[in-house]
């Protein structure tokens, strides 16, 4: 039997959003977040630092005019701190993903085909897929109006979000077609059923 590994001292786990966050707290003295994944590099920099009764290390600056600076840009920027605490802990964590993903790619490489393609690799979860658009955009529509970013075009505004034609049919979700079939429900059937349309329904084409 595997022995489990022991945590290392004054560390804390929370969980919040399907997601895992750790904390170094000593005591009942202040909390501190600690970046990264458990254990790893800059985990353990912060870790140090915060045992040492130092500050963490500062953030590493990413190369100037590369997606991951924009987003750097973006979520220290006053706009972002206007939002909601809950607004930012979400935007944050979807838009640190990417930056980890593609932050390496110059701003001017992006445009509507990479936002596209951002948005294809996301189309089994078209929520994930709207989420990506949406965060993006926001981030894209602040740097036009920051007279510091050097962008004057927001290359999400020409691809379109993923229609998720899903209906609810006695309580569990099916995936619309379009060729206008309803499957093996039968078209009077489907009249008759009790179902309520969730975003993206088209023309009540219902599949199995």
């Amino acid at each position: 039997m595997r022995q489990k590994r022991k945590r290392l001292p004054y560390i804390l786990r929370e969980v919040g959003r399907g997601k895992v966050f750790w904390y170094f707290r000593r005591g009942k003295g202040p909390r501190s977040r600690l970046p990264g994944e458990y254990g790893s590099e800059e985990f353990m920099e912060a870790y140090t630092a915060a045992l040492n009764g130092a500050d963490a290390p500062p953030k590493k600056k990413r190369e100037e005019n590369t997606l991951g600076w924009l987003i750097d840009q973006y979520l220290s920027s006053p706009e972002f701190s206007s939002l909601k605490e809950s607004t930012q802990a979400v935007k944050t964590s979807f838009l640190n993903n990417i930056a980890k993903e593609s932050g390496h790619h110059p701003l001017e490489a992006i445009d509507a085909s990479t936002i596209q393609g951002g948005r294809d690799k996301r189309a089994s979860t078209p929520g994930a897929a709207n989420n990506f658009l949406k965060h993006m955009s926001a981030m894209y529509k602040w740097a036009i109006s920051d007279k510091n970013i050097p962008i004057t075009k927001n290359p999400t505004r020409d691809v379109p979000r993923e229609t998720n034609q899903t209906v609810i049919i006695r309580g569990r979700l099916r995936k619309l077609s379009s060729t206008g079939t309803v499957g093996r429900l039968g078209h009077a059937n489907a009249l008759h059923l009790k179902c309520w349309l969730l975003p993206g329904f088209d023309a009540g084409m219902f599949a199995e």
